[in-house]
């Protein structure tokens, strides 16, 4: 009966120690990345960022000149110096420049949703692809990411996913 005890209680310790090993060996083989960081300091990201920004900076430019032309076409329509004849003239003018801006608006406004998407989806595929080739590397079984986790201990890789990402779109 004693034997009996003493190997359960050595098979139960085993078994515990065993299971402490599989599940810090396995719990090793995992690790996280903190995207929000990824966006904010890598440079690839930052560069795609840049070319958005660049295109909105177009887009008001422009929609400013519409602007200024607008507003001086309006000065000349309430002008008391301009026949009834240029008047009309005039308000057709700004009326087709209206017409021109508010076209204008909207295209750029869905070239600038396309373009946000296809940034959107290369950032996500290069990502994909920066997170894969560093697991592979490390024998990783699988990446999280660290917004999604309560907490990561020593589970983020996020520097290195950055320089991965980087070297990768130079």
């Amino acid at each position: 009966m004693k034997n009996l005890k003493k190997i359960l209680k050595a098979s139960v310790l085993a078994v515990g120690l065993l299971s402490v090993l599989s599940a810090s060996s396995y719990a090793g083989s995992f690790a996280c990345v903190d995207t929000q960081e990824v966006m904010q300091k890598s440079t690839f990201a930052k560069s795609l960022g840049k070319s958005l920004n660049d295109k909105v900076s177009e887009i008001r430019q422009k929609l400013k000149s519409y602007e200024t032309e607008l507003q001086n076409l309006q000065k000349e329509i309430e002008s008391k110096a301009i026949s009834k004849q240029a008047k009309k003239q005039k308000i057709k003018e700004y009326e087709n420049i209206r017409l021109k801006a508010l076209e204008y608006q909207q295209d750029a406004q869905k070239e600038l949703q396309a373009m946000q998407e296809k940034a959107g989806k290369e950032f996500t595929e290069a990502l994909k692809n920066a997170v894969t080739s560093y697991a592979k590397s490390h024998n990783l079984e699988g990446v999280f990411d660290c917004n999604q986790m309560l907490y990561t201990g020593n589970l983020d890789i996020t520097p290195s996913i950055i320089k991965t990402l980087d070297s990768a779109h130079k």
